[in-house]
């Protein structure tokens, strides 16, 4: 679920949580996440190689301690039962996606 949304975000040249009117939510349900414990993080670099993306938006989400800012919660966020991260890169648009939930990530070959 990251890594695709990670490649729309980098196309689209965007850094957004509601992408053509999809929104985080919505796209957690159309992949088989039912428990409304969910969350998003995203980290967006324009010109920066995807390495130094990741480096740089994990660092400011680090920095968030200080003040107890919002991407520093959910990365700490205890109720998390997995985690899916994704990293695209088109062009000069890098992007990374965290994908937070709280029950251990759907089986895509078993039924609900």
């Amino acid at each position: 679920m990251a890594r695709p949304y990670a490649l729309r975000l980098a196309r689209a040249e965007a850094c957004t949580h509601s992408l053509n009117g999809r929104d985080v939510d919505e796209r957690f349900r159309e992949a088989g996440f039912r428990d409304e414990h969910r969350g998003e993080n995203l980290g967006c670099g324009w010109g920066r190689t995807p390495r130094e993306m990741v480096l740089f938006t994990f660092r400011l989400m680090q920095n968030e301690r200080s003040w107890g800012g919002p991407h520093w919660r959910q990365m700490r966020d205890t109720r998390w039962r997995s985690v899916g991260i994704g990293v695209m890169a088109v062009g000069t648009q890098s992007r990374i996606v965290y994908d937070f939930y709280g029950q251990p990530a759907p089986d895509p070959g078993r039924p609900d």
